[in-house]
Parts: structure tokens; C-alpha cells; sequence
């Protein structure tokens, strides 16, 4: 994650919108989302499609949690 933030902290600010064209493991949605910052992701992969949306749900629940 620290590499991605490298990228998405420096040329975002909170509130924007980052695009992943293709999200694989969905490591830019969950520090988008950690940054505060919306995302947009596409994945055509079924597999990495679901890993991405279990990692966002745990993600979203435990922030719900605190």
C-alpha cells in the first residue's frame, strides 16, 4: 500500500476521485478510501473482481467498527 500512496497522496487532495482502469487486488480503492478520496475501479476478471470487493467490505467494516 505504501507505493500506491506514494502516488495517490502527493497528486490528490481528500474528496477527489482516483480511477483504477484496472484494479486487480483493489490496493488503489483501499488507500483511496483510507485517504479519504472517492474511486472508481474496473476489473474484468472475475477472481480479482470478488478479492477486490471482500477487501473494500472489510475495509468498510471496520470503519463502521471505530
Amino acid at each position: 500500500e505504501r507505493l500506491v500512496e506514494n502516488f495517490i497522496l502527493p497528486t490528490t487532495e481528500v474528496g477527489d476521485t482516483v480511477l483504477d482502469p484496472y484494479m486487480g487486488s483493489g490496493t488503489t480503492a483501499i488507500v483511496a478510501m483510507k485517504h479519504g478520496r472517492r474511486f472508481f475501479g474496473i476489473e474484468k476478471d472475475p477472481e480479482y473482481f470478488e478479492l477486490c470487493c471482500r477487501r473494500i467490505r472489510e475495509l468498510e467494516e471496520s470503519i463502521e467498527e471505530t
